[in-house]
């Protein structure tokens, strides 16, 4: 039941995919019987199995002129392998030539964009994805053990030969139709006397590793959702990603790997293609999207992507003002978003939001009533706070705005001369929002303010020789700031004068 399984979920997914509405995610597979029992075992696949797995990744027609007519043009190959000509006993050379047919019939141009089956076929352009996967099935048909193989950057094929007992392996580098055994020199042309030979360098096949027949035949869909990601053609990209997705459990570790960074680069990509068109509504759609499929794990790389696409959408609506906007954002229920991020945000929420609403008292003629009611919004929010989101920077960030606005009343007051409320203010303040070197240094303040102007009020008195009032200002002035150092030497000139 699992064979037919993988090629149902191969087939009916590159096919309908491709054809995704917007939502990129097609609706839940149904499966057909005409396909049943194709594939014998994923490790190794029929040659044909492999040509047809290969078309499907292609996103190309399984059935009708297509694929009858490139299935065609691989039995002619496999036809002409099966002359006299290309019946050899030995393994490695039975293989060299089975590269030079690939170029004799059918391989004309390398392009790397050039990854498909069709085109292959169809026009004799390939990569190095496309050559391979063609050499591993025309391999096959001819008995060999052939077997697909990656790096980072780069796929080949390698040949497994069993000499007595001995397994030598030589790599096939299907790019090139000299390829077979890379770093070996061969002869290629007999003219009289001379013999002309080439030879194909080793290129850089370090980090390889060797993959199953459907895992190497998948790498057209990885190479495809690659492309399109180049041209911001997202609604071929995430559904190939997807269908790959789909697939991990028919792959090898390192394999699934490779499909889920490839699957979290595709969805990364498209939230910043949307995002930097300032498409961010879209961008939130696209999340929730990925949260309803639960055949989606919650990959790290994916989460982090998400996270910072709700984050940059949140902070988008916070510089646009839009507080109840940014506030719905904090409602969401994802298994993508962690809780830390939706508390950190809503704590950046209130932070913004109180800075927002304390704008007004920032203005230089702020009037009073204003800042009284300021100071009454904020007791409110922080008691009420203290018992929903018991959260130190907000309650920090809220005890700042009343020490401001506290400053601000105090001075408004001394600068009216009204020394004594802005004393009993100080007093009042500090028991509000505990005494800070701010409110210290502003007690100070006032107190030398109120000490210079009682001094000259009891200079104009005394100078005037009215000591009578002389005396009762510096005696009111006393009543206020008893330690005044110059107001008492103030009263003992006073005494001394008077007593003369």
């Amino acid at each position: 039941m699992k064979k037919v399984l993988l090629y149902c979920l191969v087939l009916v997914f590159f096919i309908e995919s491709l054809f995704a509405d917007s939502r990129f995610f097609t609706s839940p597979f149904v499966f057909g019987d005409n396909i049943s029992g194709k594939i014998e075992n994923r490790e190794s696949l029929s040659p044909d199995e492999i040509i047809e797995a290969a078309m499907i990744f292609s996103g190309e027609a399984v059935s009708g002129e297509i694929m009858t007519g490139v299935l065609g043009k691989f039995g002619d190959l496999k036809e002409t392998l099966s002359s006299q000509k290309y019946k050899k006993n030995d393994e490695a050379e039975k293989a060299e030539r089975i590269l030079l047919l690939m170029y004799d019939t059918l391989l004309k141009t390398y392009q790397e964009d050039k990854t498909t089956i069709g085109i292959l076929f169809e026009k004799g352009e390939y990569n190095c994805v496309s050559s391979a996967v063609l050499f591993l099935a025309l391999g096959k048909s001819q008995g060999l053990d052939v077997r697909g193989q990656k790096t980072t950057e780069h796929a080949f094929c390698k040949l497994y030969k069993n000499d007595d007992g001995k397994i030598d392996s030589y790599i096939v580098e299907t790019t090139n139709p000299y390829g077979f055994n890379p770093g070996t020199q061969k002869k290629v042309e007999e003219t009289g006397n001379y013999l002309k030979y080439i030879y194909v360098p080793k290129i850089n096949y370090s980090g390889q590793r060797e993959v199953n027949d459907l895992y190497l035949c998948s790498l057209i869909a990885s190479n495809l959702c690659s492309l399109a990601m180049k041209r911001d053609d997202y609604e071929r990209a995430i559904p190939l990603a997807y269908g790959l997705m789909l697939l991990r459990d028919y792959f090898e570790e390192e394999d699934i790997k490779e499909v889920e960074s490839l699957f979290s680069g595709a969805c990364n990509n498209y939230i910043f293609y949307l995002q930097s068109r300032n498409r961010y509504e879209e961008s939130l759609d696209f999340i929730n999207e990925l949260n309803l499929r639960n055949e989606i794990p919650e990959l790290d790389m994916l989460k982090k992507s998400l996270e910072n696409a709700l984050e940059n959408y949140f902070y988008e609506k916070i510089r646009g003002k839009d507080f109840d906007g940014a506030g719905i954002l904090l409602k969401i229920k994802n298994r993508f978003i962690s809780d830390t991020l939706i508390n950190k945000m809503e704590k950046e929420w209130w932070i913004y939001k109180i800075q927002e609403d304390m704008k007004p008292v920032t203005e230089n003629n702020c009037p009073t009533d204003t800042l009284d009611e300021r100071l009454s919004y904020l007791s409110e929010l922080q008691d009420r706070l203290a018992a929903e989101l018991p959260a130190k920077e907000i309650n920090m960030k809220i005890t700042e705005w009343k020490k401001y606005i506290w400053q601000k009343k105090i001075i408004n007051s001394a600068r009216n001369k009204d020394f004594s409320s802005a004393l009993n203010m100080i007093e009042v303040a500090c028991k509000d929002v505990g005494e800070s070197s701010g409110l210290v240094e502003l007690r100070g303040q006032i107190l030398r303010n109120y000490e210079a102007e009682a001094h000259n009020k009891f200079a104009v008195f005394f100078n005037s020789k009215n000591y009578e009032d002389a005396e009762k200002a510096i005696q009111d002035g006393l009543l206020l700031y008893p330690e005044s150092k110059i107001l008492k030497k103030d009263l003992e000139l006073i005494e001394k004068t008077t007593k003369k």
